[in-house]
């Protein structure tokens, strides 16, 4: 008798721990769409990362990301309190650092004007942690996703972000600018792509009539130089209060706090007397599909928060961007938007109604170009943290 044997090959199931370090406190809705973004890519290129540790995680965001992968387990530990640079460094995350298989450094991380900065301490709380982290988990792998440099700093200050840059094994950049930084400091194991979110979805252009202008104003403002931030503020309501027969003006908000500066803003508008009440979209309490679906009715956006202005992109509207930081040019350049970019305090109603008035004109060219430059950097996107992530 004829005696088969047969064998099994039974694949060995690798489960990676990858500890994620942001901005993910909640109420910006532009550092939730990173994580997301980078979550969503992530378990495209590479189903064996299935733990992810995510330090400061909001509770209502956990339920999201549940949803973009429902079988993969979620751990967050708890993060220490910002005051005195401390935003990061709490023993559960360090703990977790010694257990990682990758650790992520996300978009906003290596972005910090000062070193020692109340309100951005990123840097100084990111090297110790990564510095432990490569000391005592030899096989830790670091990577800086989609991350952007804007710096002041020398000296002493430069170093420790010099060295927090060199402890990543590869960085992906979203913005070609800071690419005479990295070379000055001689790291090489970087490539330029955009910010992650662009990877989240194809660009769509819809044939859709409308004269609906979103106005996205941030809350940062308040730290402004005062005279400069009133002119600024002036020429929006001097616009507004002209064009209010012309166009359909909405508010368009990323940022908990900015949702406040709004409605604050509006009142100074004094028009519920005349029976005026403004819309305000407040992204952080809808879903991403929410959102392209209020930003697709649109005929332009006027915005300052940089995640607006991309949003706006991924839905082929037109935007004029507001600096108040470098970010924004930085977005306006890369788009090859500039002319439809000012600096806060140089706007007023001329240029203005200038550029709204050559955006309506030139819609369908505008679009045309918007869609072009923001397909190749989904491709490119997708393109490069497909490379890092799927040979892990």
């Amino acid at each position: 008798m004829l005696k088969l044997s047969t064998n099994y090959l039974v694949n060995e199931v690798i489960i990676l721990k990858v500890l994620i370090i942001g901005n993910f406190e909640g109420g910006n809705k532009g550092d939730d769409l990173v994580l997301d973004s980078l979550i969503t890519m992530i378990k495209k290129y590479n189903q064996n990362m299935n733990e992810f540790i995510i330090p400061g995680l909001s509770t209502e965001h956990l339920l999201y990301i549940k949803k973009i992968c429902s079988n993969a387990k979620i751990i967050i530990p708890s993060t220490s309190r910002r005051h005195f640079a401390l935003r990061f460094l709490s023993l559960k995350t360090i703990y977790y650092s010694f257990k990682a298989n990758i650790i992520i450094t996300s978009a906003g991380i290596l972005f910090d004007r000062k070193l020692f900065n109340p309100r951005y301490s990123f840097i100084c709380t990111l090297y110790p942690i990564l510095l432990l982290a490569k000391t005592f988990n030899k096989k830790c792998k670091v990577l800086g996703v989609c991350v952007d440099v804007i710096t002041t700093e020398k000296g002493f200050k430069k170093k420790v972000l010099q060295n927090t840059i060199k402890l990543h094994d590869e960085i992906i950049l979203r913005n070609p600018n800071v690419v005479n930084f990295f070379d000055e400091i001689n790291y090489k194991h970087y490539k330029v792509a955009a910010d992650c979110v662009f990877g989240l979805k194809k660009p769509e252009i819809k044939k859709r009539s409308s004269n609906t202008i979103a106005l996205n104003i941030t809350e940062t403002l308040v730290v402004s130089n005062a005279k400069k931030r009133n002119e600024f503020l002036y020429a929006l309501n001097n616009y507004i209060k002209k064009n209010m027969e012309k166009y359909n003006f909405v508010f368009f908000s990323t940022n908990k706090n900015d949702t406040e500066f709004i409605k604050r803003y509006i009142k100074s508008l004094d028009f519920k007397n005349n029976g005026v009440e403004f819309e305000i979209f407040d992204a952080t309490e809808h879903s991403f599909e929410e959102i392209n679906v209020f930003l697709s009715q649109l005929s332009l956006l006027i915005g300052m928060r940089m995640h607006s202005l991309i949003l706006s992109l991924l839905n082929v509207i037109p935007i004029i961007g507001i600096v108040y930081d470098k970010k924004v040019s930085g977005l306006m350049m890369q788009c090859k938007l500039e002319n439809f970019c000012f600096e806060f305090n140089e706007l007023n109603y001329e240029n203005l109604d200038l550029s709204i008035n050559e955006i309506i004109k030139n819609s369908e060219s505008i679009k045309n170009h918007i869609y072009e430059t923001v397909n190749k950097k989904y491709i490119k996107v997708n393109c490069e943290v497909k490379k890092i992530f799927e040979n892990l």
